[in-house]
């Protein structure tokens, strides 16, 4: 579509006047100038000029095709392309038959109407003509002819596979699989088009809201889209891996029982299919994934920790386990986990936060209980010193020893719950307050040997107690206490 086609028809025309000539050049290059400044309207006016001029010229023919292109006028386009080729390949018959050079047809030509052609759906067609470009022999520069033409394979490639993203979203099947096999004749190399389309299917479902309940349904809508994809996708190549994880993800996707089933399936049918050397660590993530889709926590527990076993750099093996401990209440487990995993920002997971305070929390509650229990016992002993203390001389040996044992055992522990009159000195008190009763036991004569052995060893364990809190006078007088008793105790015999 270059201006030197045009002086083709210019020049078979001898019988033109020069203004002719001119008045038709002017409409051209108008129009081209027009078209470069994206004014389509007047550049097709323009074209259309020059074409009631010459009607049968291809380059004009052709330009008016690409304006009725960018102005979304495919059918239109598409016969004015077409009568441009058809006009070009007259010319080179003409050429031929006289033996003159034959110029062959610019891939400017093939590369708009295989566009316009895959705007109309016709994939097929748009394929053949771009496949049907050959490069000229003897070309100036092979390689850059070679990079124009996978340029426009390219180009033609990507609105194929677009196309078949539209088929997807309008889950129509039989135009999906048109789509990426003429777009894999495009190219034939990894990845085919169908991995492309499903891709673009999975990052587009990613992207969709789910805020309200109808976009929530979309989006499910979206992978489910993807799934199907993704099962022509495995069907096209069985042996591709990434078929099947795809193929999961999407079905995780849906938020549903039955594709986190179908998820879990699939990524552990993968995982035991694989030989153990060639087995990726990243399946038995993703198979936590569906796990805790399904709230199976035992489950998310075990996977996650065959992906660390597998691989114990993986970070995210931690962190599922991490929060699958943390479902499970196994929140010191999930912290030493959670340290392999923190977040973009280098602070804990949330779930390894709420962990750290739930064992604050049950700390501070046994703590809570354990001094509830102690005030509880602390006032018990409280209540018997104080009590031990106000009837002085009329309490019980026995009963005083255990009072004093008790006060000991509980002194440190109690030291901040008693209160006063009880205290430090308390102990020294109630051993003074057993002196009297120690050194001068009554009633001894009538009392039986039974008795009074066991009185002697009351005394004696009242002096193992107490002896640190007495005086040399009162030591003696408990030990005068217990002679009293052996001479009793003699005299019963």
């Amino acid at each position: 579509m270059n201006t030197r086609r045009i002086w083709i028809s210019i020049i078979g025309l001898v019988a033109l006047s020069v203004t002719f000539a001119q008045v038709l050049v002017d409409h051209y290059k108008e129009g081209q100038r027009l078209f470069g400044e994206q004014k389509y309207a007047e550049a097709l006016k323009e074209f259309q000029e020059a074409d009631a001029l010459v009607p049968d010229d291809p380059a004009i023919n052709s330009w008016i095709g690409a304006t009725y292109n960018v102005l979304g006028k495919y059918p239109e386009a598409k016969q004015r392309l077409q009568t441009a080729f058809k006009l070009l390949e007259d010319q080179q018959k003409i050429l031929a038959s006289q033996n003159q050079p034959v110029p062959p047809i610019d891939l400017t030509y093939y590369a708009l109407l295989a566009n316009v052609q895959a705007s109309l759906g016709e994939y097929e067609p748009a394929v053949q003509t771009i496949l049907s470009y050959k490069i000229p022999d003897g070309v100036e520069d092979p390689k850059k002819a070679q990079q124009a033409v996978d340029a426009a394979k390219k180009g033609l490639y990507d609105k194929i596979v677009a196309a078949g993203v539209k088929c997807m979203d309008a889950k129509n099947v039989e135009c999906l699989k048109s789509t990426f096999k003429q777009a894999d004749l495009l190219d034939p190399a990894p990845p085919s088009a169908v991995e492309a389309i499903a891709t673009e299917a999975l990052k587009k479902a990613a992207r969709a809201p789910a805020t309200t309940d109808p976009e929530k349904a979309e989006k499910a809508g979206l992978y489910k889209s993807a799934l199907e994809v993704g099962r022509m996708w495995a069907q096209a190549d069985p042996t591709n891996l990434e078929a099947q994880r795809y193929m999961a993800k999407a079905s995780m996707g849906m938020k549903s029982k039955e594709g986190y089933e179908e998820a879990a399936r699939i990524l552990t049918s993968l995982w035991n299919g694989c030989d153990e050397k060639q087995r990726d660590a990243q399946v038995q993530i993703d198979l936590a994934s569906a796990y805790a889709g399904l709230e199976d926590w035992n489950a998310v527990l075990t996977a996650s920790s065959t992906a660390i076993e597998t691989d114990s750099s993986n970070s995210e093996g931690y962190c599922k386990r991490s929060y699958a401990q943390y479902r499970l209440n196994k929140c010191e487990e999930a912290i030493e986990d959670g340290q392999h995993c923190k977040t973009p920002d280098g602070k804990p997971q949330p779930h390894v936060k709420a962990c750290t305070d739930r064992l604050a929390q049950q700390a501070a509650q046994v703590a809570a209980q354990q001094n509830a229990s102690t005030q509880h016992d602390c006032d018990a002993v409280q209540r018997n010193v104080e009590w031990a203390l106000e009837s002085a001389g009329q309490v019980a040996l026995e009963d005083l020893i255990n009072v004093i044992q008790d006060f000991k055992a509980a002194k440190d522990k109690c030291a901040s719950h008693f209160k006063s009159p009880v205290g430090p000195n308390s102990g020294a008190e109630l051993c003074d307050a057993g002196v009297q009763s120690a050194s001068y036991p009554l009633n001894l004569s009538s009392r039986s040997k039974a008795e009074l052995e066991k009185l002697k060893k009351q005394i004696e364990e009242f002096h193992a107690i107490c002896k640190p809190n007495l005086d040399d006078t009162q030591i003696a007088g408990v030990q005068g206490g217990i002679s009293k008793i052996d001479q009793a105790l003699s005299m019963s015999r």
